[in-house]
């Protein structure tokens, strides 16, 4: 498995006293500069919940699918951070380059925006931006439910790579 993870959620009513958006761009920005991870990012859990839970059949168990960083990314968010390897693995000119709502350059990586704010995620001009981004970076570096059997790759982590289940194969 993959190394430590970090988390940090935004309740309602703090949100609604600070401007969660700022700061969620200030921390983001701070702890990839001082942590250097391979990968981070940032959404809503709605926009989580669409792109990487289901229910198992017969049980209705919630599961997270799309975890496996051995064979690709979980992911497009709203906010994403692109370490080292990835770097590496893609080409840092072109996450700078990307058609993102905006990107910026780290001496560790690359911070990468899909649009100003995580409340757009359902929308046509997000999706839209998703969809270029995904073009312009190669869509082969991310987990997509709708496409389970397409060629992905990874940068070498040296970890074998999950158990596959019958279901997301």
């Amino acid at each position: 498995m993959w190394g430590n993870s970090l988390s940090f959620q935004f309740r309602e009513p703090y949100a609604r006293r600070q401007n969660a958006v700022h700061l969620a761009r200030c921390f983001a920005a701070r702890a990839c500069a001082d942590l250097s991870p391979f990968y981070a990012n940032a959404q809503l859990s709605e926009e989580f919940d669409e792109k990487n839970t289901t229910r198992e059949p017969g049980t209705g168990t919630l599961m997270a699918i799309g975890g496996d960083v051995s064979r690709y990314l979980p992911g497009l968010y709203w906010l994403n951070f692109f370490g080292e390897p990835y770097c590496n693995l893609m080409g840092k000119d072109r996450l700078m380059n990307a058609p993102a709502h905006e990107t910026q350059e780290m001496d560790v990586g690359v911070l990468l925006y899909l649009a100003s704010t995580p409340e757009v995620w359902n929308t046509q001009e997000y999706k839209a931006t998703e969809s270029r981004v995904l073009a312009h970076l190669g869509d082969k570096y991310f987990f997509n439910r709708h496409d389970l059997s397409k060629e992905t790759e990874a940068p070498d982590f040296g970890l074998e790579p999950l158990p596959r289940s019958p279901r997301f194969t």
